[in-house]
Formats: structure tokens, C-alpha cells, sequence
């Protein structure tokens, strides 16, 4: 039982390897070397005979290993190309959002701007944090928090940076005190 699940296990193995990039990289060098090297250096090492017989083999493989790294290449080159459009969406959407806040989600924005602070605590209920962590533009950076001085949540590094450098973007903005300011009225 032992001989069959090691066998099997080795068979595993071989196909893992079988599907690697690194495999065909080395099988289209190996065929492309043997293919390009001067005959002068293949009748030196003793392959010329040998080639001769298998260049049309030597030719398929080595095309065959080209493909599948060209496709390995693209297929890679695809995900990455895909992960920048939508981080690229992502943001749009996200200034899309920052650039037509409502006059209390200003609010909100704005006591992390007033206060020289990147974070805030705020209830957990609190729709207004919620919507503005569901646009990208805060985020709970801790699930550890107080009922009664609420969570902490904090604004998205370039959120802050763009807002310093745009402050007009918060005008009329109403008041939307933290957990902390709200309780210190009392």
C-alpha cells in the first residue's frame, strides 16, 4: 500500500513539474541551443549525427515549449494588466466619490483634517463611517473598540493627502463629531 501511494505521489510530482514554466524554459533552451550552435561545435561534442536524424523533432518541441511559455506569458501579463485596470477603476470611483460628498460625510472628513489626525472613533452603527469605509475612503483599523467610545476608524492615507491639498473640496460641511467629541458634550 505504502509502494502505490509513494508512486503516486511521485506521478503527482512529475506532473506538477511537467506543467511548470521553469520545465518548457528549459526544454526550449535546450532545443534552441541545440538548433543555433555552429555544426563546427556539434561535431566536436558528437551530436551532429545525432541532431541531424532528430532536427525536425527538436524544431516541433521546441516550438511546442514556445508556445506554452508565450501562453504562461500572457496569461500572466493579463492578471497583472487586469489588477491595474481595476485599482485604476477603483481609484476613479473613489474620486468620483471624494469630489461629491454629502454635506455630513464633509463633516465626518473633515474633524480628521481640523484635528491634524488619522484616526477617529466613531459608534460602529454610525451609517455615515459606514458609507464612507464602503466608498474607500476610511477604513476600521481596529475590530477591537468600546460601546461607549466607539471604534477606531481611520482615513485612507491619500484620501488625507488629497483633502490637505484641496480643503475647498470640504466646504459646507456639518458637523459630525466622533464618539469621544460627542460625549465630551455631555
Amino acid at each position: 500500500m505504502g509502494e502505490v501511494s509513494g508512486w503516486i505521489g511521485d506521478l503527482l510530482k512529475l506532473g506538477e513539474w511537467l506543467r511548470s514554466p521553469k520545465f518548457w524554459l528549459s526544454v526550449f533552451l535546450f532545443c534552441a541551443s541545440l538548433l543555433l550552435v555552429p555544426s563546427v561545435w556539434l561535431q566536436r561534442l558528437g551530436l551532429l549525427n545525432l541532431l541531424a536524424q532528430y532536427r525536425p523533432w527538436l524544431a516541433v518541441i521546441g516550438l511546442f515549449a514556445a508556445a506554452i511559455l508565450l501562453a504562461e506569458l500572457l496569461t500572466v501579463a493579463g492578471k497583472v494588466i487586469h489588477q491595474r485596470y481595476l485599482s485604476w477603476r477603483r481609484h476613479r470611483v473613489s474620486m468620483d466619490y471624494l469630489n461629491n460628498l454629502t454635506a455630513v460625510e464633509k463633516g465626518v472628513l473633515l474633524g480628521y483634517i481640523k484635528n491634524d489626525t488619522e484616526t477617529r472613533n466613531f459608534d460602529i452603527s454610525d451609517g455615515v463611517v459606514s458609507g464612507l469605509v464602503t466608498k474607500g475612503l476610511l477604513y476600521q483599523s481596529s475590530s477591537v473598540g468600546h460601546l461607549i467610545s466607539g471604534f477606531p476608524f481611520n482615513i485612507q492615507p491619500w484620501v488625507r493627502h488629497h483633502l490637505l491639498g484641496r480643503p475647498q473640496l470640504l466646504q459646507g460641511a456639518v458637523n459630525h463629531p466622533s464618539r469621544r467629541e460627542s460625549l465630551d458634550s455631555w
